[in-house]
């Protein structure tokens, strides 16, 4: 697998549990679905070993999902070479894609996870066994 391929891959798994921490919010939560609430998703970055996070209204949260070739991540985590700085805030950067593979992958994936090699980065799991 090339790096760029691997790369996206990581984002996209990172949008999928994003997803479900939005879903989870709104489903706990109650007032999520209200614009200008906030909430917190995993930085969108493809450091396998990111785990920082990222707090953004449901509004940017959507407008950022209604493109599949942009993501989140925390300033100083994109990498030029295969991504730009398309919108910046205090909180976060968005970056988009620009390779045409990443391009084509990002935007075929409506299931991020789906059909994907497992990703370098891993969240929760069961806690390690004490014996």
């Amino acid at each position: 697998m090339l790096r760029g391929e691997r790369l996206i891959r990581n984002q996209l798994f990172v949008r999928e549990v994003n997803a479900r921490v939005h879903d989870a919010a709104r489903q706990l939560g109650g007032s999520v679905g209200e614009p200008a609430q906030r909430f917190e998703i995993f930085c969108e970055c493809s450091r396998k070993s990111c785990f920082d996070r990222i707090p953004l209204t449901v509004s940017e949260y959507e407008a950022l999902r209604a493109d599949p070739t942009a993501f989140a991540v925390v300033p100083g985590h994109e990498i030029a070479s295969i991504e730009q700085v398309v919108e910046r805030s205090e909180r976060f950067l968005t970056v988009r894609k620009f390779h045409p593979e990443s391009i084509r992958i990002a935007a075929e994936s409506s299931t991020p996870t789906e059909g994907l090699p497992k990703p370098d980065r891993k969240f929760g799991g069961p806690p390690p066994s004490s014996g």
